[in-house]
């Protein structure tokens, strides 16, 4: 999942080199990078962390239904790997709207 993620991010920068690269993506490249380091390190991810993992809204509005929405798809896959296997030091609520 993360290796994927991370070639796919990869081709978007490639390909799109003269054009905007939305902070957004920034946002999914420092969420693997965490991901990784929290797995080799064995450390859970701080609260001050967790931001990183909250870019889920603006990333649908900018990726889904594109050619790069497999970005969206795999970094939501990714959010819910890091939820469920309790990477977090705190949990993050699930907010009722």
């Amino acid at each position: 999942m993360l290796s994927e993620l991370r070639e796919t991010l990869f081709r978007f920068r490639t390909e799109r080199k003269m054009y905007y690269y939305p902070p957004d993506l920034c946002a999914v490249e420092i969420a693997i990078n965490l991901v990784e380091f929290s797995l080799k390190r064995k450390r859970l991810i701080s609260s001050e962390e967790e931001l990183w993992f909250d870019a889920t809204y603006y990333l649908a509005q900018s990726l889904d239904g594109t050619e790069w929405e497999s970005i969206y798809y795999n970094y939501l896959e990714l959010v819910n790997y890091v939820k469920m296997h309790n990477f977090f030091r705190n949990e993050i609520p699930n907010l009722e709207w």
